[in-house]
């Protein structure tokens, strides 16, 4: 899954105010760069673990989900998400790319290990 893909699958909330036009610039960013994380000496897209994330599954359907994956602002530095909702909560504590960068890469290894990746 390319990070282009992975973008045509969300449904991205009207961002209202700076910190969450921002913060999906950011997102996007960080879907387009697509960097590989490291899980055990393994190099995995961030795409990869990112739709696992949202929605538990390791790969697209070929057609894709029955239901988007809707991006929504929360006002905090790291991510959450909803694999019941296929809800991605963006966090809109960042200034700058890298940080959001970083935080991005902090939870997807984080929440790795629960879904078996790590």
């Amino acid at each position: 899954i390319t990070g282009l893909m992975f973008l045509d699958q969300c449904l991205a909330a009207q961002p209202t105010g700076h910190q969450q036009h921002t913060a999906l610039a950011f997102f996007r960013d960080f879907c387009r760069e697509n960097p590989k994380i490291y899980l055990d000496d393994e190099a995995v897209p961030a795409v990869e673990l990112l739709l696992m994330f949202c929605t538990g599954l390791r790969s697209l359907a070929p057609l894709g989900p029955e239901k988007r994956i809707t991006l929504t602002f929360l006002d905090s530095s790291l991510p959450t998400a909803s694999t019941c909702g296929l809800c991605l909560n963006i966090p809109t504590q960042h200034d700058d790319y890298l940080s959001f960068k970083q935080a991005m890469e902090t939870a997807l290894e984080a929440e790795s290990a629960g879904f078996g990746t790590a």
